[in-house]
């Protein structure tokens, strides 16, 4: 079997936390309202619909993010498998009944992950409204916390799953079975036109509907929904040119890292295989462009709400549960992106170093010390990360800033401010993203180099 159940342990993690968040925004909104009703708060219209586009929209980014963890994920373990694929395909087998065993794999994995983090999120959510309401941190409201919509998010992450390995796959059907006679190939084809093409449409229309979003937002809340809309199509136009937007950043960090012959071999390692680094970097690019993205989102939130209920202290007065509430969601937001962003990262890099060991083993057998390869990979890794944090950032401010302005634009009071960075945020986000890119490179490597250098040779 080229697809094993331990390949796709992220994506039935990932499935598990986007089944689970989806459940949890679907009990968090209802907890909301009826929290808020005692202020008349929620019986707005704007208010009511405010609260259902935010969790309709958190649960699209969840899902979209671990459809793109997935992808990834396939197409990495796709581009370590060719020439198993090839033989395969030499034996006998069809390219399309090899993608069929992908998918049935897949279909497993994914179907137990949000089932489990369906039922596993909805039963610790119904737990802690039962603390909270005993603790006297939310009002004794009648709150609706099972109910036949919870298995809407189930579903929907099942199918989303699916159609990203899919996806994934897609590159088995250009695998020829010539290719089990040669050298075992771990790199991906020349990016063909269309890649490039889709991706500068993508990304150009999505800038466009990001300003939309922004401009309808100061009229209406349903401009998030077109900034959303922007930042997905934009985020997918990013992926498609990540072969293209990321040498260069990689180039230039990897020459603020130059310092000895492993570090400047790891520099060059990074560039040779375009496929490959834009696989494991665009896993950090996912993960601090998520947790950047709500930790601005997050802040402007809290910095345009405190300023419209300082200047018409009248209209939101007993609105403080409301903020407290709100700046409460962003947080769990906040942590769930993180364990996706880790989820994602961690496996792309943990599977890109283990598809080198015939790599490794060559360089071992040429001179190269234990303590030399360990250096090039930590290195390596640190540039990637380098590289990631400084796009995800980018990308992170832009796409938080403008789903909060998207949002609050339209209320009274409401107005335009700029992004609000916390410094912390850039100390954490940076810290962290190098933290878990050489621990991610280096557990895989220990195990490789464990191996003499003629049985890693050997490696398929």
């Amino acid at each position: 079997m080229i697809l094993a159940a331990r390949d796709l342990r992220s994506t039935a993690l990932v499935a598990a936390l986007s089944a689970g968040f989806g459940v949890a925004l679907l009990q968090g909104t209802s907890v909301l309202v009826a929290a808020l009703g005692e202020h008349d708060v929620a019986a707005r219209a704007r208010m009511q619909l405010a609260l259902t586009v935010v969790a309709a929209v958190f649960f699209v980014i969840a899902v979209f993010v671990g459809a793109i963890v997935t992808s990834n994920t396939v197409r990495t373990v796709v581009a370590g498998r060719t020439r198993d694929i090839a033989r395969l395909r030499l034996l006998g087998a069809s390219a399309r009944s090899i993608r069929r065993g992908f998918l049935r794999t897949g279909l497993v994995a994914s179907a137990i992950g949000s089932i489990v983090g369906g039922l596993l999120l909805g039963g610790i959510c119904a737990m802690g409204v039962s603390v909270a309401v005993n603790w006297g941190m939310l009002p004794d409201a009648p709150y609706l916390l099972v109910k036949w919509t919870l298995v809407l998010p189930v579903i929907i992450t099942i199918v989303t799953c699916i159609a990203a390995i899919w996806l994934g796959s897609r590159s088995v059907l250009t695998v020829s079975p010539i290719e089990a006679t040669g050298r075992a190939a771990t790199s991906d084809p020349i990016t063909p036109p269309w890649r490039t093409h889709s991706g500068v449409w993508l990304l150009g229309g999505g800038v466009a509907l990001l300003a939309g979003g922004v401009i309808v937002g100061q009229v209406t809340s349903i401009g998030l929904l077109i900034a959303v809309l922007g930042g997905m199509a934009s985020f997918l136009g990013v992926i498609l040119l990540a072969e293209n937007i990321l040498p260069p950043v990689l180039r230039g960090a990897g020459k603020l890292l130059s310092m000895g012959p492993a570090s400047r071999l790891s520099a060059a390692n990074a560039l040779r295989d375009a496929g490959r680094t834009s696989r494991a970097t665009i896993g950090i690019v996912i993960g601090v462009t998520l947790i950047v993205m709500f930790s601005v989102a997050m802040e402007t939130y809290y910095d345009v709400l405190f300023g419209a209920q300082s200047d018409l202290p009248e209209l939101y007065r007993g609105t403080d549960t409301a903020l407290s509430l709100s700046v409460a969601i962003f947080s769990v937001l906040f942590g769930f992106s993180a364990v996706i962003a880790a989820v994602g990262l961690v496996n792309t890099l943990a599977l890109s170093v283990l598809q080198r060991r015939r790599e490794l083993g060559l360089l071992r057998t040429i001179g190269l010390s234990r303590r030399h390869v360990r250096t090039m990979v930590t290195v390596e890794s640190i540039t990637m990360s380098v590289s990631g944090v400084i796009l995800g950032f980018a990308l992170g401010i832009g796409y938080g800033w403008s789903g909060a302005m998207a949002l609050l634009g339209s209320i009274p009071g409401g107005r335009l401010v700029y992004p609000v960075i916390p410094l912390w945020l850039m100390a954490a986000v940076i810290g962290s993203a190098l933290l878990l890119a050489v621990m991610a490179a280096l557990l895989p490597v220990r195990r490789v180099l464990r191996d003499r250098p003629i049985a890693a040779l050997a490696a398929e």
